[in-house]
C-alpha cells in the first residue's frame, strides 16, 4: 500500500491511486497475469503514461516482473543488441591475456568452454592448467 501512495506523489501520477478503485477489475487482471508487463493499462489512463511510466507502475504492482519489463523496455528504446551478450571470442581474449592477467572462466550451469579452450590450446601449441575450485 505504501508504494501506491508513494507513486501518487510523483508528477503525472497524482490521481493514480484512485484508478485502482475505478478500474479494480482491470488492475486485478494485470496483477494476476503471468506477464503483467505485456498487459494493457486501463483505457482512460493508458495514453497518459509512456513506457518508462509503465515500469514505475509495474514496480509498484508486481516488482517480481520488473526484470522482464526492463528487458522489453531496453529492446523497445535502444534495440535488442543491448540485451544480448556478445559472442565469446576466445582468440581475442587470449590476445588480451598475459602471465599477469590469466584467463579465468567462471562457469554457470549448462556452460562448458573446456572443449573449445582445449582445441584452441592445441592450435596454439600451449598446455592448459585447469584448476577446479569446487
Amino acid at each position: 500500500m505504501f508504494l501506491f501512495l508513494r507513486i501518487s506523489t510523483l508528477k503525472g501520477f497524482e490521481d493514480f491511486f484512485m484508478t485502482f478503485y475505478d478500474y479494480s477489475k482491470t488492475w486485478k487482471e494485470i496483477y494476476d497475469s503471468p506477464e503483467p508487463h505485456k498487459k494493457h493499462l486501463p483505457k482512460d489512463i493508458a495514453d497518459k503514461f509512456n513506457s518508462f511510466h509503465r515500469l514505475l507502475i509495474l514496480r509498484t504492482l508486481r516488482p517480481d516482473k520488473l526484470i522482464p519489463a526492463v528487458v522489453d523496455f531496453i529492446t523497445e528504446q535502444i534495440g535488442k543488441k543491448f540485451i544480448e551478450p556478445p559472442p565469446f571470442d576466445l582468440a581475442q581474449t587470449y590476445v588480451d591475456s598475459t602471465s599477469l592477467t590469466p584467463l579465468i572462466f567462471i562457469l554457470s550451469p549448462g556452460s562448458d568452454p573446456f572443449a573449445s579452450l582445449n582445441s584452441f590450446a592445441e592450435l596454439k601449441k600451449k598446455t592448459i592448467n585447469a584448476i577446479s575450485l569446487g
